[in-house]
């Protein structure tokens, strides 16, 4: 369907098409006036068309607004809250896409590069040849040639994407990008428009030699803006707009705005002029989704007035055949008769034809680049958050509006009264404390007032709206932790470890969104103003063969995530891990990801420092401390051995001392047994004198028997055993001077 068009042939149509409004033809002898008519036919059509995608947004922005939908609304009896889940989604992706897309250092999200095998004109490359063949001393060869060339259309790219950055700063795009991201979030598709050519004027001071004069310049810029999704009618029989015929745009001027158009070449100045002459009120009339926004607005008193300073005017952009634009006096060879060129125009709702021009930028066709949360399959729209989670709203606000009817119902008691019991004209329906109730009458039998209790089911109510709420998490695939809500983190999620890699996994869904930003808008729009500068830019230093290539995707998310994983890694690291571990290079990665990479030093830095005398006394200093720090450690080190030492010392005396109690406690007590044994009526007496001590005979506590007074057998003595040396050496022992010395009584040898 389209065409590839020369440069010359291109200005030619469009000069042809914009001396149709040259003369003094009236609007109904200009050639364009009929074509206009036909047009506005196609117009009312598209509206037609897109009924039903207006009526979906109408229940988005009423789900996004918090209001009901008017015939559920009519329905309602009780509660009406409405629980805005939907806003909070919406706003934290718009949040969170800004922050990837458009850093706070600024970062790109494009880059432009050279192409691999960049072509340049002749007499450059000629220039680039005799600069190298002066530093070289000698002729080039093919591999020092195309490095040169290279380098030099690198250096080029640079300065286009320098001015790029400067062109998107004048347009405030970070703006108009936020609006066109909200759309499509909210809605399913953001529209961005441009880059379309304006003239714009600069004011500034020159010093005259006297005094500082005023200058006006007037330059031409770069156009972008955002389109507003009410506004904008694409062919609805395809499911990409590119391949339809057409695309209207409907616009709401001022007086000031129209009255500026005039003003530009390529407009009709005289039939603009007359057009506001007929209408100097205005004329307009509102669409249909206008009357029902206004009725959700602050403008529904305002009651509808066609006459109100503004101005209706359609905008379309799309496909003429050749037969059409030479039966408007467009020029066209008879052998092209056949094809169809891209044109823009604009026409009044009277069908007059203000503007007629062929596509002004060679490689950019249609003037729009579109932005979808959630590609339709169905429609040349996308789908949005409000329209994919609508059931779960739905289903919360429900939830939200039984629980509050519920605790309506069980706050306090509801009374059942014998209204014959009562005046006539007695309030039964005001209760409050202290209030007193006249009887007259009645079945005395019965009470006059009973208390009625109602069940409460807040618990599984509740249930019901976290169930829903949490299902809306899993629809969209954005959890609440991705945008601060702490309590929604549970399990894996309450480690920051865990954390982490929820928050990692989270955003692949988020890397989806700005995939779909980047090959919507970023590529197309970013190379369309690449063309822009290489149509309309006076600086020939800029201009080159590159290419435009969107690192969103590959490198804002990317980024994020590998610092989430650098994190992880240094935090679980092993001990054995980190001698292997190249420090240096760590913590270059770690300021990387955070955009802190400036502050880090160079290694030629660092050496040169670590080399400096300072650093050298510097070091010293430190080993010293770091001496004086091992000896002290030592020195405690040291001190615990000797305490430790003592400690061990102290326990084996003290367990010494134990050993020779038991072993005289034990030799007394073989004594004591033998006097015992030899004469038993001792026996009693020294078991009163160990009682009245306190003593318990373990024994008889027991039960293993009765004690020798209470008919124990008496020990017999041991028989005579014949002379032996080792007996001979123990019975000296027992004669030590020391037998019997602090415990026990002295007894006679047994043996």
């Amino acid at each position: 369907m389209s065409i590839q068009q020369s440069a010359a042939e291109q200005a030619q149509y469009s000069a042809a098409a914009e001396r149709i409004f040259e003369g003094d033809n009236s609007p109904l002898e200009n050639p364009l006036f009929s074509l206009g008519a036909d047009l506005l036919g196609e117009f009312e059509i598209a509206k037609t068309h897109r009924l039903e995608a207006e009526q979906r947004w109408l229940k988005d922005l009423r789900q996004y607004k918090g209001i009901y939908e008017p015939d559920v609304e009519a329905k309602m009896k009780g509660s009406k809250s409405f629980l805005r889940k939907t806003r909070v989604k919406v706003e934290s992706v718009d949040a969170r896409l800004m922050d990837l897309l458009f850093p706070a250092n600024r970062e790109r999200n494009y880059s432009v590069e050279a192409t691999p095998e960049p072509s340049v004109p002749d007499e450059v490359r000629k220039e680039i040849g005799k600069r190298l063949a002066m530093q070289l001393q000698r002729a080039p060869n093919k591999r020092e040639m195309r490095k040169a060339v290279r380098e030099f259309v690198t250096e080029c790219a640079k300065r286009m994407g320098s001015r790029i950055d400067d062109q998107l700063a004048e347009s405030r795009y970070r703006d108009v990008a936020r609006k066109v991201l909200h759309s499509g979030n909210l809605y399913g598709t953001g529209i961005l428009k441009g880059p379309l050519v304006e003239r714009r004027n600069r004011l500034s001071y020159v010093w005259d030699g006297h005094k500082f004069s005023q200058k006006r310049e007037s330059f031409a810029a770069p156009f972008i803006t955002d389109t507003p999704l009410w506004r904008w009618y694409p062919d609805m029989t395809v499911i990409d707009f590119r391949k339809g015929r057409y695309t209207w745009e409907h616009h709401r001027l001022s007086r000031a705005d129209l009255v500026n158009l005039a003003e530009r070449k390529t407009f009709d100045t005289a039939t603009i002029k007359a057009y506001i002459d007929v209408h100097p009120d205005g004329f307009i009339k509102l669409m249909n989704y206008e009357q029902h926004i206004r009725i959700m607005g602050e403008q529904k008193r305002i009651t509808s007035n066609h006459y109100n300073g503004q101005y209706d005017i359609y905008e379309r952009n799309g496909w003429l055949s050749g037969e059409v634009l030479a039966s408007c006096g467009v020029k066209i060879p008879t052998e092209r008769m056949h094809e169809a060129f891209f044109s823009n125009l604009w026409i009044f709702p009277d069908g007059q034809v203000v503007k007629a021009i062929l596509s002004p930028i060679e490689g950019v066709e249609w003037p729009y680049e579109l932005y979808f949360f959630d590609k339709d399959e169905t429609s040349p729209f996308g789908e949005g958050i409000a329209s994919i989670m609508r059931d779960d709203q739905e289903m919360i606000n429900a939830a939200a509006r039984m629980i509050l009817d519920n605790a309506a119902v069980t706050a306090g008691p509801q009374f059942e009264v014998f209204v014959p019991a009562f005046p006539v004209n007695a309030n039964l329906t005001d209760i409050y404390p202290g209030k007193v109730w006249p009887r007259t009458g009645g079945d005395f039998q019965y009470p006059a007032i009973r208390e009625l209790q109602f069940n409460s089911h807040m618990a599984e109510l509740q249930g019901i709206l976290e169930l829903f709420d949490n299902n809306a998490d899993e629809t969209l695939a954005i959890p609440k932790f991705t945008y601060g809500d702490s309590s929604a983190a549970r399990g894996a999620g309450a480690t920051a470890s865990g954390l982490s890699q929820l928050l990692g996994q989270a955003n692949i869904a988020l890397k989806d969104l700005v995939v779909n930003w980047d090959e919507g808008i970023t590529r197309p729009f970013i190379s369309a103003l690449y063309h822009w500068n290489m149509r309309f830019s006076k600086d020939q230093s800029i201009k080159g063969d590159y290419d435009v290539v969107a690192r969103g995707a590959s490198s804002m998310v990317a980024k994020e995530v590998r610092g989430q994983a650098l994190s992880m890694f240094v935090s679980t690291m092993q001990p054995e891990q980190r001698q292997r571990v190249d420090w240096a290079k760590l913590t270059e990665q770690q300021a990387e990801v955070l955009d802190l990479k400036d502050i880090v030093m160079s290694e030629e830095a660092f050496s040169e420092m670590q080399n400096s005398p300072a650093a050298q006394m510097q070091n010293q200093l430190a080993q010293m401390q770091q001496q004086l720090q091992m000896a002290l450690v030592q020195g405690q080190v040291a001190e615990a051995n000797a305490r430790s030492a003592k400690a061990s010392a102290d326990a084996s005396k003290s367990e010494a001392e134990a050993m020779l109690r038991r072993v005289e406690s034990a030799y007394s007590a073989m004594q004591a047994a033998g006097v015992a044994a030899t004469n038993p009526t001792i026996a009693p007496a020294g078991d009163a004198i160990l009682r009245s001590a306190g003593w318990k005979d373990q024994d008889n506590v027991a039960g293993s028997g009765a004690t020798m007074a209470e008919g124990a057998q008496p020990m017999m003595p041991a028989p005579m055993q014949e002379a032996n040396p080792e007996r001979e050496v123990a019975k000296d022992m027992l004669e030590s001077p020391h037998d019997g010395q602090k415990a026990g009584i002295q007894t006679e040898e047994l043996m």
